[in-house]
Parts: structure tokens; sequence; C-alpha cells
């Protein structure tokens, strides 16, 4: 009979404890991380508010069902304007009006500005900076897209930026693409490294997550890993590759696909009479993992593979009759960069600096 009484109240005990931790998540939802927030928001109103527009906490990135991710529009954070309603990083202090030419910038991170906080601060703007001082009215518009290989610029610019005003088109991309040449089991259209993890709930679970809060913090913590909604950026953690296998993978690929969906981008803008700039991320020469532990593996493989990029990069231009522009590594100080490719405020000034004078030696 005691243990009865005792077994009794261990259950009431936990069922009190359950009682109050869901009354605690329920009364203050500050107890969930915003990330936790935005992945609940997308499960249980994903599919009647895709874009979040009555969320008041937004995700920098959305799913998109063909560009399969993209950035959020009029997004902001802690910051400020992040986003523009097209979801080009722009804000309203990086506007030109009435300019006499547009020069759209598409790439990754390196091209998007991880490494400083505003639009304003980032290289592309303070090339439109450096137009405006020798008298030309040219905006520069940022068509970056944080960790986007060459196939995510292919989608987003056929069914998205190719129908924004500009007359020339710069892609400044490359680094991304290691991903689909690092990991293995190559498959061509980078499915090997990308792929769809699917967040709508079905109808139980929605009714479930509805009416728990714990349920909705279990699920939260246990989904938060998922990249951008309902996508996963790469099969498993640098951590796990194996440096030998990697390099010897890099070695052998001669990065045609890469190449094939430049020479895409560029057809079809070169089409429609726009002007086609391509120029290669740029890595840090002072150390090629930046001080990343997890990119540890990639450390003899990230020289190998920029070297390939830029030969590849310079053939696709040659041979479709696009223009070629590679950064001057050594003008880049070791403190200017945050990480293993992306700048501090000075370094982002210095690449705009050279880009301007690219521009200015071949009006």
């Amino acid at each position: 009979m005691k243990k009865l009484l005792n077994s009794g109240l261990i259950l009431l005990s936990l069922l009190l404890a359950l009682v109050f931790i869901e009354v605690l998540l329920r009364v203050s939802d500050r107890i969930f991380p915003d990330d936790i927030q935005v992945s609940l928001y997308s499960k249980l109103e994903g599919v009647r508010d895709p874009h979040f527009s009555r969320s008041t906490i937004k995700p920098r990135n959305l799913a998109h069902p063909y560009i399969l991710y993209a950035n959020t529009p009029d997004y902001q954070d802690e910051n400020g304007t992040q986003h523009d309603n097209l979801g080009l990083r722009e804000n309203e202090k990086t506007r030109t009006s009435a300019p006499t030419k547009t020069i759209l910038i598409m790439g990754g991170s390196t091209t998007y500005g991880t490494g400083v906080k505003m639009p304003e601060q980032v290289w592309t703007h303070r090339l439109q900076e450096l137009f405006a001082e020798s008298g030309k009215k040219v905006e520069v518009l940022n068509g970056g897209l944080n960790y986007a290989t060459t196939a995510e610029l292919l989608s987003l610019y056929v069914h998205r930026l190719q129908h924004t005003q500009h007359d020339v088109l710069v892609l400044h991309t490359g680094g991304n693409d290691l991903l689909a040449y690092a990991f293995p089991d190559f498959n061509e259209e980078f499915t090997h490294i990308r792929f769809q993890t699917g967040q709508t709930a079905g109808r139980i679970e929605k009714k479930l997550l509805e009416q728990s809060y714990i349920l909705r913090y279990v699920w939260g913590l246990w989904s938060r890993g998922t990249l951008f909604g309902s996508y996963q950026g790469q099969p498993f953690p640098f951590d796990d590759l194996d440096p030998e296998k990697v390099k010897a993978r890099i070695e052998q690929m001669d990065l045609a696909r890469t190449a094939l969906n430049l020479e895409t981008i560029a057809t079809l803008a070169k089409a429609n009479g726009k002007k086609v700039v391509l120029i290669p991320y740029l890595t840090n020469p002072y150390d090629p993992t930046g001080g990343v532990a997890e990119l540890a593996n990639l450390q003899t493989s990230i020289p190998l593979y920029q070297a390939k990029m830029e030969k590849v990069l310079k053939r696709t231009a040659q041979k479709n009759g696009l223009q070629y522009f590679t950064l001057d590594k050594k003008r880049f100080e070791k403190g200017w960069f945050v990480d293993n490719c992306h700048l501090t405020q000075e370094g982002q000034m210095e690449k705009a600096r050279q880009v301007f004078g690219f521009f200015k030696n071949n009006s």
C-alpha cells in the first residue's frame, strides 16, 4: 500500500510539473528562441502564410518552391532593415533615384556581405558610392544569397532577378560550389548536398502542437538544425569529411557543372541585352579556413579548389565573350578577414575599390 501511495505521489508530482511547465511556456513566449519560433510558425502556419507576413519574427531566408530558398522580403533584424521588397540586400539608404546605369551583382555570402551589419556597409554599396564620387549616377544592386551555389543562383536569376532592371550582371561566385565537389556521391544537379526536409504539420500533428507548448518546445529543439525553413544545406557536418578523399575528389573534378550553370545564366542575360562580368570569390590568403574549426578538414582542399575555380571562370568568360576580373589578394590585409572568406568594413571597402577600378578601365 505504501509503495502504491509513493508511486501515486510521484505521478502526481510529474503531472503538476508538466502543468507548471506548460503554463510557464504559454505565459512567456520569450522562452522560445527566435529560431524555434520561426520553425514553429513555419510548421503551423506555413501553408496559409508561407511568406511570414503575419508573423512578428521572420527568418532571414524563406523556403521557395522554385528557387529552393530566397532572402525574405522586407526582412529586419536588431540592426535595421536588411532586405527590400524583392529580397535584395538593400534598404532606404542604399538605393539611387533615376540612375543612368544599373549593375546587378549576384553571388553567395561574400556578395551578400556577411561580416558587416548593414547593407550600406557592404562592398556593393561602397562601389555605388565610388561611382557617385566620380560623377556617375550608377545604381548597384546586391543580389547576394547566403550559401548559394551556382545552381541556386541560376534558379534565382531565372525566376526572379532577370526581371529586375539592370544593364550589367556581375557574377561574384564559386565558393559555395566547393560543397558539391567536396561531399561524396556527386550528382550534377547538386542534389547530393541540397534537399527538402518538409516542415508543414499534418492534421493530427498540428492539433497536438496547437494544444501543447511542451510539445512545441521539444519539437522546436529537435528541428532547429534545419536551415531556411524546409531546406537542408548539406548532408552531414564538414567535421565528418575525410580530408584526403575530399582532396582526391577535387583533383579529379573538372567543375564542368559550375561552368554550365554560369554559362546558362550568362546566355540568358546576354539574350536580354545585358553585359556580364565574372569575378571569382575571394578566400582568405593567410589562412584558408580562417580559424573556423569545422573547416579544418578542408585546409588543403580550399586553395586547390579556388585555383581550379578561377581557371574555370576565366575559361567560361573567354568561351562566352564575357568580361573577367580577379581580385588582388595581396591588397587585402590579414585583419580584414572575419573568417575564411568574409570581410570587415575595411575589407569591403578594398573590394569595392578594386571592382571600381575594373569598371573604370572597362567602361
